[in-house]
């Protein structure tokens, strides 16, 4: 959690563990997933906790409580990550089905489909502005995406599969993770490397 008194675990199990990390006890364990727990997020607020899964759902729970909040459909395949942005307005999760989704995490509504990958879309991360989402994939590239209109800003291609990307504080750089062996820094505001 943000303010670091929370960490929450997942896996094949199809249950997620949310536990205290000031005391190492385990608080809540949250069952109602029907296939592995593929990653889980908590809100800057530190209020909810969603949790993404091989059964093709996303899952928002109460992180005080441990109680299902609500389950969000859409995606047709099993989905990979789930990130909040750091305003708490969006959820974004990414899937098998080469599609991104933004939620309003407080409604369960999608606000966007974002459709331009070419294969598995494996990782998802918010600016720190909340304003653009970069995604990549399977199929080699990381996307940035203006999340007001869902418009695809940028893409830029890689040598190998991209698992992860992460954004710099200031929010003009991105760190992609890479199987090609290398560490790049990412100018989303030049597009240079």
């Amino acid at each position: 959690s943000p303010d670091g008194a929370l960490i929450a675990s997942c896996g094949e199990d199809m249950t997620v563990r949310l536990w205290s990390t000031n005391s190492g006890t385990l608080l809540h364990t949250l069952s109602g997933h029907q296939g592995a727990i593929m990653g889980v997020d908590i809100s800057p607020d530190g209020k909810l906790l969603a949790s993404c899964s091989e059964d093709k759902t996303v899952r928002l729970w109460d992180t005080r409580t441990g109680h299902l909040q609500r389950t969000l459909t859409g995606h047709s395949s099993a989905v990979w990550t789930v990130a909040f942005s750091l305003d708490n307005q969006r959820l974004a999760s990414c899937s098998n089905d080469e599609t991104v989704m933004i939620w309003n995490p407080l409604t369960g509504d999608v606000q966007q489909v974002l459709q331009g990958h070419h294969n598995v879309v494996v990782g998802v991360d918010f600016s720190y502005d909340s304003q653009l989402l970069a995604s990549c994939s399977f199929d080699r590239t990381i996307c940035l995406w203006n999340v007001q209109s869902g418009e695809l800003q940028r893409r830029l291609r890689y040598s190998d599969i991209v698992y992860g990307v992460a954004w710099s504080p200031k929010g003009n750089l991105l760190a992609p993770c890479s199987s090609d062996t290398t560490i790049r820094l990412w100018d989303t505001t030049s597009g240079q490397i």
